[in-house]
């Protein structure tokens, strides 16, 4: 009898332990299964926060491009508007003798600037520079410009030499044709003789285009 009652005790000692340990198995796993949630969870996060960390730095540089972009145009703006002011000036202080309009220049330097490499501003300022010789007027200055771009492409040289150069040739034809001559520019005996009888007899807008005419 005692030893049954023995067993019975070491049965239930056995099973209190049994399950006990059950239980703690049971936490263990519990805490295992958190560990790994915790760590997807973080996991997951850590993906969210550097996608969100990726967009941030995308929006950053497209808002430096941005304002990159709208300081350029303020800029282009602003030498664009100076140039239209030099040429007003320009027209104002020779009392317009080219017989032009500050609208008709503008419009000018806008198609050419579809045509050609050089922005509507420089093409202003070469105006503004070629009012200054006065004796260029009327059909004469805008063919005057197109003969400043064509020689500053064929030449590689800025608008602003090309202007000079052209400026004196057309204002004083017969001296002109020497000065085009030391740049490469060819005029024929008989273009010379023309340029001298026309600036001779008072026709100055003839002679320029001859001088227009081999420049193009």
């Amino acid at each position: 009898k005692g030893s049954a009652t023995a067993t019975r005790l070491l049965k239930k000692e056995v099973n209190k332990a049994t399950a006990a340990q059950k239980k703690q198995n049971r936490s263990l796993r519990g805490g295992i299964f958190g560990f790994r949630n915790l760590r997807n969870a973080t996991t997951k996060g850590g993906a969210a926060f550097s996608v969100f960390r990726s967009k941030l730095l995308l929006a950053t540089f497209a808002m430096g491009l941005f304002d990159r972009a709208i300081l350029s145009l303020i800029k282009a703006y602003a030498k664009q508007e100076e140039a239209e002011k030099r040429v007003a000036a320009a027209l104002r202080s020779t009392g317009n003798t080219a017989g032009q309009s500050v609208f008709q220049l503008k419009a000018l330097a806008s198609a050419l600037q579809g045509v050609t490499k050089f922005g509507d501003e420089t093409i202003l300022a070469s105006q503004a520079l070629l009012l200054t010789f006065t004796k260029i007027s009327g059909d004469i200055f805008p063919e005057a410009i197109m003969a400043i771009l064509d020689l500053s492409e064929a030449m590689g040289q800025d608008l602003q030499q090309s202007t000079i150069q052209v400026g004196k040739a057309l204002n004083e034809p017969i001296k002109g044709v020497t000065a085009l001559r030391r740049v490469g520019i060819q005029f024929s005996e008989q273009q010379e003789k023309q340029i001298k009888f026309f600036t001779r007899t008072n026709q100055l807008a003839k002679a320029q285009g001859i001088i227009i005419a081999e420049l193009k």
